[in-house]
C-alpha cells in the first residue's frame, strides 16, 4: 500500500508538471518572442474567445498601427536598432490600452493591431492619438524617415457591431484601409473610418 501510494504521488507529481509544462507553451506560442506581448495567433485566440462569451452583438473597434519607414531605419541604424524600435513602439502602446477592455498584439513585422470592445469610436480614436503622440515624442531619430527626423506610426481604426458568426477579417481589412489611407496622407496621422459597418 505504502509502495502504492508512493507511486500515485509521483504520478500526480509528474502529471502536474507536464499540465504546467503544455501551459507554459501555449503561453509561448501565443506571446511575441521580440515585443513580449501577444503575436498574431494570440490575437485570433482572445477575439474568438471574447466575442464567445456573449450571445449578444458588442461593438468592436480595431486599430491598425505602422511604424513610419521602417525599412529605411533598419537599412540605416541595422536589425538591431530595428528591433529595439519594435520594443519601444509596443510599450507605449500597452501603455495607453485598457487591458481590461482592450488587447494589443504584434500583427507582423512592424505592424501591431489593437481590438477594443465596447468602447465608443471617440474614445478608441482618442486612444489611437495618445499611442501617436507617445511615439513621437521618445525622439527616436530617423534620419532616413520619409515624413520626420524622429520614429513615428501611422494608425487606421474601424468599428462594427460583431456577433459569434461575424467574420473579423473584414474589420481588419477595413482598418488597414485606413492605415494605407493615413500613409497616403502624410502618415504620423490616425485615420478614422467614418461608416460603422455592421457584420451580423
Amino acid at each position: 500500500k505504502k509502495k502504492l501510494a508512493e507511486n500515485m504521488s509521483e504520478n500526480s507529481r509528474i502529471n502536474l508538471q507536464l499540465n504546467e509544462a503544455v501551459e507554459q507553451l501555449k503561453r509561448l506560442s501565443t506571446i511575441d518572442e521580440l515585443s513580449q506581448i501577444p503575436n498574431r495567433r494570440g490575437f485570433d485566440e482572445y477575439i474568438q474567445k471574447y466575442i464567445g462569451l456573449s450571445n449578444k452583438s458588442q461593438q468592436l473597434s480595431i486599430l491598425m498601427i505602422d511604424i513610419d519607414g521602417f525599412k529605411l531605419y533598419n537599412d540605416y541604424y541595422g536589425h538591431v536598432a530595428g528591433d529595439r524600435i519594435i520594443r519601444d513602439v509596443a510599450e507605449q502602446i500597452q501603455a495607453y490600452t485598457n487591458p481590461l477592455k482592450s488587447l494589443a498584439a504584434r500583427f507582423g513585422g512592424e505592424e501591431f493591431i489593437v481590438a477594443t470592445f465596447n468602447l465608443s469610436i471617440n474614445e478608441v480614436g482618442q486612444m489611437g492619438e495618445d499611442i501617436r503622440v507617445a511615439v513621437e515624442k521618445l525622439q527616436i531619430p530617423h534620419r532616413s524617415s520619409p515624413v520626420s527626423n524622429v520614429v513615428t506610426i501611422s494608425l487606421g481604426l474601424a468599428t462594427a457591431e460583431v456577433t459569434q458568426e461575424t467574420d473579423i477579417k473584414k474589420l481588419i481589412e477595413q482598418a488597414d484601409q485606413m492605415l494605407y489611407l493615413a500613409k497616403q496622407n502624410g502618415r504620423n496621422r490616425l485615420e478614422i473610418s467614418t461608416e460603422k459597418y455592421t457584420y451580423l
